[in-house]
């Protein structure tokens, strides 16, 4: 419900879906629905991304089942990267996010992913990361968040991860 509810006020929403969990939003007409597999890795760059996204300013990409997470970071970067060639603001949906932003132990992510990290707030874009696997998730993205919805976390190093953001109450 959160991105239902986060559409209207963006040009463009890009809602990376890592298992198909976010065809409702395509069901009941928010977005349009495209699988991503070993064809866009291979010949789709930022360009082809923004392409795709003038026709479809609302999309989901999901991933194909069988797809690497470092392809599927990959991709998501060359997503973000075409965003960056289009005007207006842009909302995105990240499910999974640990899988694009995977701790990496020195927060290094890939130039698109970074700069939305660092720098798309201010150039119109806002970002809804979605994970139940918080210490698997770069620093990085835990501390790029104004706004943090919590819950369910019950392992030690989720909880860990949550100290160092909030009074996480298990």
């Amino acid at each position: 419900a959160i991105i239902e509810e986060n559409l209207d006020p963006y040009d463009h929403a890009v809602i990376l879906d890592y298992k198909g969990e976010f065809r409702g939003l395509v069901k009941e007409g928010f977005a349009k629905h495209y699988v991503v597999g070993e064809r866009e890795l291979e010949h789709f760059g930022p360009e082809e991304w923004a392409t795709l996204l003038e026709a479809n300013p609302r999309l989901v990409f999901e991933r194909r089942d069988g797809m690497a997470d470092e392809d599927w970071e990959t991709v998501a970067n060359d997503i973000v990267g075409g965003t960056r060639l289009l005007d207006g603001s842009v909302v995105y949906g990240i499910d999974e996010a640990h899988n694009v932003y995977p701790e990496k132990g020195s927060g290094d992510h890939p130039e698109h992913l970074s700069w939305l990290l660092r720098t798309g707030r201010s150039a119109g874009q806002s970002l809804i990361a979605i994970t139940q696997r918080l210490a698997e998730a770069s620093s990085a993205l835990a501390g790029a968040c104004m706004t943090t919805l919590i819950g369910g976390f019950n392992e030690k190093n989720d909880v860990d991860r949550l100290s160092g953001l909030t009074d996480y109450n298990e």
